[in-house]
Order: C-alpha cells, then structure tokens, then sequence
C-alpha cells in the first residue's frame, strides 16, 4: 500500500513540474540553464545557484553570475546583469541595458537608467537620477563627467 501511495505522489510530482514549468517558485542551478532544477521557466521567488541566467520575480542570488533578460526584483552576486530590471542589482559588477531602480556595487553600468548607480565607478548613456560615486558618467549629459556625484533629471 505504502509502495501505491509512494508511487502515486511521485507520478503527480513529476506531471506538476512539466504541467507548471513556466511557473517556478524556487530554482537551484549550477551554471545556466542546462545544469539547474527545473531548467526552464521564469522563476516566481527564489533562483539560488553558482551561476544563472533565468527571467526572475523575486530574488536571483548566485555567487559568480546572475543573468536574466527581465528582471523584477533582487540581483545579487558577483556579476549580474540584465536586459531589462525593475528592482536592484547589489553586486561587485553590475550591468544592465534598461534599469529601473537602483544599481549598487563597485563597478555599474546601464544603457537606460531611472534611480540611483551607488558605486566606485557609475555609467550610463541615458539616465534620470543620481549616481554617487568615485567617476562618475552620463554619456549623454551637458556635464558627462564628475566626481562623487553626478545627476541628471
């Protein structure tokens, strides 16, 4: 009987993960998406690994790469980098094309940024906000340059 019931909930366990793949609420993954647990999907929550590279809602906390091409919510590692974030990215190096919040770490980087670059070292071609920071610069900005901080509205 115990055989049946074991048999039964591992059927269903394994039917859940394929009918929801797309909906993911934790993710554990080595490196990319070959090497995690499920291996597709947005993650709903938290995706924790060594490296990543998934769209995310929630936390992405990995300890060389998280990459995500949207992201809404929390990028933490040594590298992160995204095509699109809503949220921070709180890293050594952060990269993003289109940031909407916050990018904090040592090195900080954004095509299209709306909030705050806290770094040693701020970059943005387009920005609305404030970057603190060592050098800081706004490509496209009547005064591209400056130390400790710079803005743009």
């Amino acid at each position: 009987m115990k055989k049946k019931i074991t048999l039964c909930l591992l059927a269903l366990l394994a039917l859940s993960q394929t009918a929801f793949a797309a909906i993911t609420p934790f993710r554990l993954s080595l490196w990319g998406k070959n090497l995690a647990l499920p291996p597709v999907g947005t993650v709903y929550g938290l995706d924790f690994g060594i490296g990543t590279s998934a769209d995310i809602k929630g936390l992405q906390l990995t300890l060389f790469y998280a990459g995500a091409e949207n992201a809404i919510g929390v990028q933490n590692s040594l590298v992160a980098q995204a095509q699109s974030i809503k949220g921070l990215q709180m890293s050594f190096v952060n990269l993003g094309e289109t940031v909407m919040g916050a990018q904090v770490g040592f090195f900080n980087k954004a095509a299209k940024m709306a909030g705050a670059q806290v770094g040693v070292i701020n970059m943005a071609k387009q920005m609305k906000g404030i970057q603190f920071g060592l050098v800081n610069i706004i490509s496209e900005s009547d005064l591209p340059f400056m130390v400790l901080l710079n803005m743009k509205f």
